[in-house]
């Protein structure tokens, strides 16, 4: 067992309680050593934050830190709401720290935390998964010099190479040029780091990863034995789509059954009979119309 305090990150407003819960749960059972997350919120209530202490393994601690989210007022936020920008308050409120692992709400943990918190990021400031399906021209509009895009959802920062004056740059890129901003604080960060570690897919299993393995096969643009090591022992499953959220009935993501496992284990425990009884209808449904 590692006596290294693995540090967390994550940013979340009260609708994300419930996977903010599951993805805390999965993270401390399946990491044997200490975990500490902070989370930067804007109106989690008081209700929900006593649910997730009250909800932690003996290995695990939070810290709420309360945003105010005016401080975004004017960010591009079409399709998310404005916590997606609170990971850019990490240099200055957890500056005292070596290193952070930012992770969303949306994700499970099937295994240890401590091999991707001690990702060796040589001398960068981030550690990241590539997504494959990025679209060169918009990568070329975020920064010419470019040439893989991140996925901002695992990152492991390197607080020692990152400053006050980094965060300053990523706040006046988000106001200032919202007109080649499509996908949020994500196009920021990649803007600003054109150098990165990268990470293996396993530490951040994407959907599209599920959606479009055959495709992204074909184009070869990822390593065949790497995308294939990750399906079957992922460290990180990211349910990134909005269509694929496994805490809903109508979810068609192949892992949805592993994400109740770990819900099972949350305050939210009793939403696992919601999940089944709702998918066995719309099965017995899908059959009655077929017939």
């Amino acid at each position: 067992m590692s006596n290294k305090t693995v540090h967390v990150a994550t940013a979340v407003n009260d609708d994300y309680a419930l996977p903010l819960s599951v993805m805390i749960k999965s993270a401390s059972v399946n990491t044997p050593s200490q975990i500490k997350f902070y989370i930067f919120t804007s109106d989690l209530t008081t209700k929900n934050q006593n649910k997730i202490e009250s909800n932690l393994n003996s290995n695990a601690s939070v810290q709420f830190i309360i945003v105010d989210a005016s401080e975004f007022e004017g960010f591009f936020t079409v399709g998310l709401s404005a916590e997606t920008y609170f990971r850019f308050l990490i240099p200055k409120y957890l500056k005292d720290l070596e290193r952070v692992l930012y992770l969303d709400a949306d994700l499970l943990i099937l295994k240890s935390l401590i091999e991707v918190f001690s990702f060796d990021l040589q001398d960068n400031a981030v550690g990241a998964v590539i997504e494959p399906w990025a679209e060169k021209d918009h990568i070329a509009i975020l920064n010419p010099e470019k040439t893989n895009y991140f996925n901002a959802g695992v990152m492991l920062f390197n607080l020692s190479k990152i400053n006050s004056g980094d965060s300053n740059e990523w706040f006046h890129f988000a106001k200032n040029h919202q007109n080649k901003i499509k996908y949020w604080d994500q196009d920021v960060l990649n803007w600003y780091y054109v150098k990165f570690s990268i990470f293996p897919i396993k530490y951040n299993l994407m959907s599209r990863f599920f959606l479009l393995k055959e495709q992204i096969l074909e184009n070869g643009t990822c390593d065949k034995f790497e995308l294939e090591a990750a399906f079957k022992q992922p460290v990180i499953i990211h349910y990134n789509m909005a269509f694929w959220k496994p805490w809903v009935v109508k979810c068609k993501h192949p892992k949805k059954w592993v994400y109740a496992r770990y819900l099972w284990m949350t305050p939210w425990w009793h939403l696992v009979f919601k999940l089944i009884f709702g998918r066995m209808f719309l099965r017995f449904r899908k059959i009655a119309i077929n017939r």
